[in-house]
């Protein structure tokens, strides 16, 4: 039989109570201390949402395209760039 703060735990780590309200309901002042404990206890943390997963890389997946040079632009940019020895 588990006792209410395992049952609490395990709750968390299926998905079926927040950080927040596990904290609240383990009388802690925040999921930090909930994580804690989970680790502790070697429970895994629930998955996310694939709703919410999407919704966190697609701005991350858009600013690393954004920041890509283009194939070859790097080189040409650096051999116009080059001093020339014949400038004297």
């Amino acid at each position: 039989m588990l006792d209410t703060s395992q049952k609490v735990l395990l709750d968390v780590s299926l998905g079926h109570l927040s950080l927040v309200d596990a904290a609240h309901e383990l009388g802690l002042p925040d999921g930090g201390y909930v994580l804690q404990m989970m680790r502790d206890a070697h429970l895994p943390l629930p998955e996310l949402p694939p709703a919410l997963v999407k919704s966190l890389m697609d701005p991350a997946r858009q600013a690393l395209i954004e920041c890509l040079v283009p194939q070859g632009s790097y080189e040409k940019k650096m051999t116009s760039e080059a001093p020339r020895d014949d400038a004297a």
